[in-house]
């Protein structure tokens, strides 16, 4: 995130470190990188850390979730990143368990912590263009996580986050919206668009619903290996961000690694003997749209101020809502 959380000081951060990985931090420097968690680079007496703290109110899915859920979903989809890591997965950059055994720390009631060892390497962001070769070496890491298990991952349900207050935005875009300074141009935009946004959110529920009836195709999966989420280090690829790990259709992270790149899906079946869902593939391209509009429309709905990531967030929903760029079969 780009805007730190201002109840969150240095000191709070250095106070955690020591009293759950009992680390003495010399150094603390809030890090505005990533979109959805907050972050910190830390030194303790020369080792380097990497600190993620995640604010569990803003990872609810449903507006009403409790946050005890929203942690234990996390706390799930990190300790199958630990447990890959434990087997031997060496691309898995995985947290670092508290001195209880724990990869999720809570800080408060509202945010929790994980702990990484920084990782030295060519960091990537979210819309580099890979070359046909970068994505088969991201596939390979996938193939190697799909082929994995855990313990402790959670399985696919292809419920969108957010969703209900999507839904009660729809309902309101019949009066003027008053939360903040992008509040009503993201009404007109909603309202410009809702017959089209209709047509996405029922195309994803019938293709959902054919996606989850065949759960024998269910694999460990990343989630979202995009190249953000990946570094070029001397040991080779590794795959950073773990907080998505579910076990799911291998489609969830292929649409990703793909692209538009046909030589992929081929590559994945030859390796696997798996056969690549078309469906599947459209099904979570959609879903992953769907999930943005709904997150960024929760926020401008709400009552919110003029921070980079709420400008950020209105940039990105009048992208997504163009129809000649996204869907223009289901938009336009």
């Amino acid at each position: 995130m780009r805007t730190r959380p201002p109840e969150i000081s240095d000191a709070d951060v250095a106070a955690l470190l020591q009293r759950s990985w009992g680390l003495a931090a010399t150094s603390v420097e809030y890090r505005p990188v990533g979109f959805g968690s907050h972050h910190w680079a830390v030194v303790t007496d020369g080792a380097r850390w990497f600190l993620t703290i995640d604010d569990l109110d803003t990872k609810r899915r449903t507006r009403d979730e409790p946050r005890a859920a929203v942690q234990d979903r996390l706390r799930a989809a990190l300790a199958a990143a630990r447990d890959l890591a434990d087997t031997g997965l060496t691309f898995v950059v995985a947290p670092l368990p508290a001195s209880d055994g724990d990869v999720v720390v809570p800080l408060d009631d509202r945010f929790t912590a994980a702990l990484y060892p920084h990782v030295d390497g060519a960091a990537r962001a979210w819309g580099d263009a890979l070359s046909s070769s970068d994505r088969l070496a991201v596939l390979d890491l996938a193939i190697g996580v799909h082929g994995a298990t855990s313990r402790h991952a959670r399985v696919e349900d292809l419920a969108v986050p957010k969703l209900d207050d999507l839904h009660t935005a729809l309902a309101d875009i019949g009066r003027p919206w008053t939360g903040g300074p992008f509040a009503e141009p993201a009404r007109r935009l909603l309202a410009e668009h809702r017959t089209g946004l209709r047509r996405m959110l029922e195309h994803h529920r019938r293709l959902a619903r054919s996606v989850l009836a065949d759960r024998d195709r269910f694999v460990l999966t990343h989630g979202e290996p995009h190249p953000g989420n990946t570094m070029l280090t001397e040991d080779g690829l590794v795959l950073v961000d773990w907080d998505t790990a579910l076990v799911a259709p291998p489609e969830r992270d292929l649409w990703m690694i793909a692209g538009d790149d046909h030589t992929v899906p081929r590559a994945y079946t030859s390796a696997t003997g798996r056969r690549v869902d078309g469906d599947a593939i459209t099904c979570y391209r959609l879903g992953w749209d769907i999930a943005d509009i709904a997150i960024y429309v929760s926020l401008l709905h709400d009552e919110h101020t003029s921070t980079d990531d709420v400008t950020e967030s209105w940039r990105q929903l009048q992208h997504l809502l163009r129809p000649t760029e996204r869907w223009p079969q289901l938009l336009g």
